[in-house]
């Protein structure tokens, strides 16, 4: 099998000035984890500090040409026609590869320095949060990376690289190992980190707490297909209001406070954030291919199954896109006289709102469709303007009569009867509205095999059909430069 160099840059970890004292030299104390402080600090890295909401956005069919020619860029077109993307900078897919592998980097840091120290029940904590960071940057990467999990050619379809190790030598050399595999150990991972994390930290949001652990977990039984797993790891999410976001009190707010408030660590709902560098909070609006005013109509005004108004709402800069204020941009400064710097966002990975979902498609595949007629009922109330729960209940009839579906719409490697498709209509419509623009969307895309059509002005209407292989993306330019084969297109 062809070999793939991988760029750690495990080289950051000590901050050496060259590679040749990298591997002559002693590293400083920085890198002599000798304490479960020290582990803990390191592991502060191992979430990935480039984001892929924007290019995961695009892909998706919550984008659409504005047709404002001005406003082309080829990252944002090549994206939206699914083709390889040619820059590295930020929120590209080459940073969010580097960036997933340099934070599996510190966490095999973390987990090295761990069994040098006897592997002690003391520095469980720390050995959880090492293991769920490694498994969950590695499941990430497969959800771009790859083609969608299917048990049926898992074993045969092109994985990712599975970094397990601490790199001592540059250049270290990969295999790409299969889906399969690649998901086996994702699994060995989460379900050993689900067993020793802790939720003693100072700021909770930014670490895998025990309900964060259970979110990834969801999300990666989910894909899996796996469906008591996904209640499993839910069971403590209850319909307690306070553990969903208030979207009728953040509706309220305005544009500024909305901005600040979605990725507020005081939010019980963020239970994963991670600040990473990004101009998305700028680029969101400027855009060719992104949310026109033109759609906001069709995609969030009578959509809401009760017939009433969302809580969610659009706002217009009088720029290309319409947005909702989920992202607010922190600028750290490196001169200060200069005005040098760079932007940050803070991204919520893992929500109480997206595992509320999660499970209830899980509870329809099991066919606890009445169970998830009452969760559905219930997230609706927190979403909707003016709900009634003697009037605005859902049941199987009134959701078979609001939602439109196609034939074939959703064909995962499971099978689904009839009333399975419409509640997983409803669940998915609505999950769409709720993550918009974070990028989560493409995910269910892959996960169910829906077709995406992109229109664009003047060109052929591109169609991403089934099993299209263009759904597993091109590995970056550096990481095919090393000799590894290309993901088919």
């Amino acid at each position: 099998m062809k070999k793939l160099t991988i760029l750690l840059a495990s080289i950051a970890l000590v901050g050496l000035s060259s590679c040749d004292e990298y591997l002559s030299e002693m590293p400083d104390d920085r890198t002599i984890l000798d304490s479960p402080e020290k582990i803990s600090e390191i592991l502060v890295n191992a979430y990935p500090g480039y984001s892929y909401a924007q290019f995961s956005e695009t892909m998706s069919d919550n984008a659409f040409d504005t047709e404002t020619i001005a406003a082309t860029t080829d990252t944002n077109l090549r994206s939206f026609k699914w083709e390889q993307v040619i820059d590295d900078g930020g929120d590209t897919p080459a940073a969010f590869w580097n960036a997933s592998y340099r934070a599996i980097a510190h966490a095999n840091q973390a987990l090295e320095a761990i069994k040098e120290l006897g592997d002690k029940p003391t520095l469980n904590p720390q050995k959880g949060e090492a293991l769920m960071a490694r498994a969950y940057n590695h499941f990430m990467l497969l959800q771009f990376f790859s083609l969608a999990y299917n048990p049926s050619t898992a074993d045969k379809d092109l994985g990712i690289p599975y970094v397990t190790k601490v790199e001592n030598t540059l250049n270290v050399k990969y295999s790409r190992q299969s889906v399969k595999e690649v998901m086996d150990l994702i699994e060995k991972d989460l379900e050993e980190g689900l067993q020793l994390v802790t939720n003693d930290y100072r700021k909770k949001n930014f670490h895998f707490t025990k309900n964060a652990s259970k979110a990834f977990a969801a999300r990666f039984y989910l894909v899996k297909g796996n469906f008591n797993k996904v209640i499993e790891n839910s069971n403590h999410i209850g319909t307690q209001a306070s553990s969903l976001r208030n979207y009728e009190a953040w509706s309220k707010l305005g544009i500024y406070e909305r901005l600040a408030s979605y990725a507020s660590s005081d939010h019980e709902t963020n239970v994963l954030m991670a600040t990473q560098y990004s101009t998305y909070r700028r680029t969101i609006t400027k855009n060719r291919f992104g949310f026109p005013s033109a759609k906001t109509t069709s995609t969030f005004l009578g959509t809401n199954p009760t017939g009433k108004t969302w809580y969610y709402s659009t706002v217009s800069t009088n720029q290309v896109n319409d947005f909702l204020p989920k992202f607010d941009e922190y600028f750290k400064y490196t001169n200060q006289t200069a005005g040098i710097g760079q932007p940050h966002v803070n991204f919520v990975l893992l929500s109480n709102d997206e595992l509320y979902l999660n499970r209830l498609e899980a509870l329809v595949m099991e066919n606890r469709i009445p169970e998830a007629l009452t969760g559905l009922d219930f997230f609706l109330s927190t979403r909707t303007s003016g709900y009634n729960s003697a009037t605005d209940m859902m049941s199987l009839d009134r959701i078979k009569a609001f939602y439109k579906l196609k034939a074939d719409e959703f064909t995962p490697f499971y099978s689904l009867n009839v009333d399975q498709k419409y509640m997983l209509k409803a669940i998915l419509e609505i999950k769409r509205l709720d993550t918009f623009h974070e990028g989560l969307r493409w995910l269910d895309i892959k996960r169910h095999n829906i077709e995406v059509t992109h229109a664009i002005l003047g060109e052929t209407t591109q169609v991403l059909k089934k099993d299209d292989l263009r759904r597993a993306m091109p590995l970056p330019i550096h990481v095919v430069s090393s000799g590894i084969q290309q993901n088919p297109r």
